[in-house]
């Protein structure tokens, strides 16, 4: 066993990244919510117990069911990581409501695991004027990121999921569209997004607070979802990682 005597850098160290992490992210403005039992409430004990709310790492923000989650939202420590639990045709979301003064211009990372490639929705973004959303979805082994109105898009084939949790980041201000997967490649569009503006509100596993939007949700387990407020935190591609974005996929790398 190899012993040092002096003090060792925080970075080095294993199992406080969470801590790490919540340091790095807090002068950007993120709003962090971890799938952790000491974050999430629920209505009783026991795996069965619904989730009630789910509170952030950063920020103070709460996620609560949207409404056509009647008690189907589900939290596990019980496998690989602890997770919010997502199923086919059965809306489990959450929604943040006030995350953005304006949905024009955020950035989401999110840590999942969808090892049938089909976890649909992920997130979506709603704009309170104008109508129009954003969403991620992830269907038949495909990733799509695009507003409701078509004018802004990206389309690429999905993480494999062969261990742990995946990591997908997306980055909207204006006109530019980003998309990450991992510590790949940035891929960008360009398009003209209307009706996308005033404060945003952020759905997790599902699209919106209608009901009946069954093909919209998959089977999906989802441990950490991170939000800027205020613009991209990807760099253009062939570009240097910015600070924030490097904070998430070292956190990413070392606990996957």
């Amino acid at each position: 066993m190899l012993q040092l005597s002096g003090d060792l850098p925080e970075g080095v160290l294993l199992g406080n990244e969470g801590e790490r992490l919540a340091d790095r992210l807090r002068p950007g403005g993120a709003i962090w919510f971890s799938a952790r039992a000491a974050k999430v409430h629920r209505d009783g004990v026991g795996a069965d117990a619904p989730v009630t709310e789910w509170h952030s790492m950063c920020g103070r923000h709460v996620a609560l069911p949207s409404r056509p989650n009647t008690g189907n939202g589900r939290f596990s420590d019980a496998g690989a990581f602890p997770a919010m639990l997502f199923r086919q045709k059965i809306n489990c979301g959450y929604s943040v409501a006030g995350v953005a003064p304006d949905a024009a211009a955020f950035s989401v990372a999110m840590l999942y695991s969808s090892p049938a490639r089909d976890g649909r929705t992920l997130f979506s973004v709603h704009a309170q004027d104008g109508g129009n959303l954003f969403f991620l979805n992830e269907a038949d082994g495909m990733l799509t990121a695009k507003d409701r109105g078509g004018a802004i898009g990206i389309e690429c084939e999905a993480p494999v999921h062969e261990r742990g949790r995946e990591l997908v980041m997306l980055s909207l201000e204006g006109s530019r569209l980003r998309l990450r997967l991992g510590r790949g490649p940035v891929i960008e569009a360009r398009g003209g997004v209307e009706n996308l503006r005033g404060e945003a509100e952020l759905f997790i596993g599902c699209r919106n607070h209608r009901a009946g939007l069954q093909k919209t949700l998959g089977d999906l387990q989802i441990s950490d979802v991170i939000f800027w407020p205020f613009g991209t935190v990807l760099a253009a591609p062939g570009m240097a990682e910015t600070d924030q974005a490097a904070a998430v996929s070292d956190f990413w790398r070392w606990t996957r």
